[in-house]
């Protein structure tokens, strides 16, 4: 920089040591400030469609989160009235057949809810066991059948778009070794 403010005393128009005009260097200086600037600009701009970006990011989700809450409330509701009429209907009569139908009811309504919230029930009866589906709930030996198969379903499990959401606790079948 000391050598360019020395330059700046000799005559405008004459050339400096390695054949740059000092007019070519001050005009080159004038633009690679105004680049700076523009970069600094687009920078600046840049940064606040990020932050606006985030922004926008975070009520989304928080809309999103408030829609699934309350699609899944919508059918809950459903439930909780025909369990609530179950109840009446079961304080009244000594009829178990007609609480049975309002167990069958509201079965019918999880399974809506689930469908409709893209829950799909396991069906692993027959299958191999598989730890990242199945919860081991114990352990039966029966003859005629595979080892590591799964025979009964203890507690019934859940996917959601193919990941699990709760795996299934399930009896699988293991030969007992003669000894």
């Amino acid at each position: 920089m000391k050598k360019l403010r020395d330059t700046k005393k000799v005559e405008i128009g004459t050339e400096w040591n390695d054949g740059v005009f000092i007019e070519d260097l001050a005009d080159l200086y004038l633009e690679l400030q105004r680049e700076n600037q523009a970069i600094r600009d687009s920078n600046s701009f840049l940064t606040h469609e990020i932050s606006n970006i985030r922004n926008i990011f975070e009520r989304e989700k928080i809309f999103q989160k408030a829609c699934i809450t309350a699609e899944v409330a919508k059918h809950l509701f459903d439930v909780s009235d025909h369990m609530l009429r179950i109840k009446a209907a079961a304080e009244k009569t000594e009829n178990l057949v007609t609480v049975l139908e309002g167990m069958e009811l509201i079965s019918k309504e999880f399974e809506k809810m689930f469908q409709s919230l893209d829950v799909e029930k396991m069906s692993p009866i027959g299958k191999r066991f598989d730890p990242n589906l199945h919860e081991l709930g114990g352990i039966v030996s029966m003859e005629g059948i595979d080892d590591d198969m799964v025979i009964q379903v203890i507690q019934d499990g859940y996917l959601c778009q193919q990941k699990v959401i709760r795996p299934a606790i399930v009896l699988v079948n293991k030969k007992k070794k003669e000894e």
